[in-house]
């Protein structure tokens, strides 16, 4: 199913709703800083996330603090059930995960279930999202791809931190010869130098940042999907909120939730768009329901 962008004026009315402020800038994240905030929720209903800072449209770090639809959808459900959710930044992805795993931050905001995750926390099972990951290669050097045996043997870029599923990570570690950068405009720059045969990142964010970092001339994407992965929501096995995911995946399965992920999706979007003056916006958005 396709989903157009709805009216700019619509969006920007709501693009504030549900948003939560990040309390330290990322010059300020410390250990101590973050184990602070933590200790000072812990008689408070407040809950402490974290989430991907450069996953547009889903989450980013703009401002000093977590925008996007894993964050608002995060915000809600717990404000459904009387909670407050403080979505701080926690520094990289990496690090995210790892205070969800120590237990200082309460709530991964969304990401695919893998082996490791599921050691130090509980996945709510109903999906918040589903998310396509698509191999981009340089103009000129397209191959046919059809399944992942197409993939086999060749060299792949991939953002550190990122996890893709345990199905598919498991193939690239097996399969294919691996590096791993830091950013998406790395790895766009790793394909173009040759160092790398194809990247796989998500479809939406690759073309959001192929355009906004200037491979839009350069770098393509291959028409089949590597997968539609699930994003889900989990909450760490030390925080005291575990109790709440009956709660929570109950709103994940109301009729109309994946109708109003779809506005939200289109709202962030749009927003991340109109705060970068050289990016132009995909043609269309992909419904959370392919």
């Amino acid at each position: 199913m396709k989903l157009f962008l709805p009216s700019v004026t619509a969006l920007l009315l709501t693009i504030n709703c549900w948003s939560t402020e990040v309390q330290l800038t990322e010059d300020q994240i410390t250990e101590d800083q973050i184990t602070k905030v933590h200790e000072e929720s812990l008689d408070s209903k407040t809950v402490i996330a974290c989430g991907h800072p450069d996953y547009p449209p889903w989450n980013w770090k703009q401002g000093g603090k977590i925008l996007g639809a894993c964050a608002e959808v995060t915000a809600m459900l717990f404000e459904n059930i009387g909670l407050k959710v403080n979505n701080i930044y926690a520094g990289p992805w990496k690090r995210c995960q790892r205070k969800v795993e120590k237990g200082t931050v309460d709530v991964n905001i969304c990401a695919f279930i893998n082996d490791d995750r599921k050691t130090y926390s509980t996945f709510i099972q109903t999906p918040m999202g589903h998310n396509t990951t698509s191999v981009f290669v340089p103009w000129g050097k397209e191959f046919p791809f059809t399944t992942w045996n197409d993939l086999k043997g060749l060299k792949v870029v991939m953002v550190r931190g990122v996890s893709m599923g345990q199905d598919f990570d498991s193939f690239i570690e097996n399969h294919t010869h691996a590096s791993r950068v830091n950013t998406r405009e790395q790895a766009f720059e790793f394909l173009t130098l040759g160092r790398a045969d194809f990247l796989a990142t998500g479809r939406h964010i690759g073309i959001l940042q192929r355009n906004l970092y200037g491979y839009s001339s350069s770098i393509t994407v291959l028409p089949t999907p590597i997968k539609v992965g699930n994003l889900h929501i989990s909450i760490s096995n030390k925080s005291r909120f575990l109790k709440h995911i009956p709660e929570l995946e109950a709103q994940l399965k109301e009729p109309d939730y994946y109708q109003k992920l779809e506005t939200i999706l289109s709202k962030y979007t749009l927003h991340y768009i109109r705060g970068r003056d050289n990016i132009s916006p995909p043609e269309i958005l992909e419904s959370p329901e392919e």
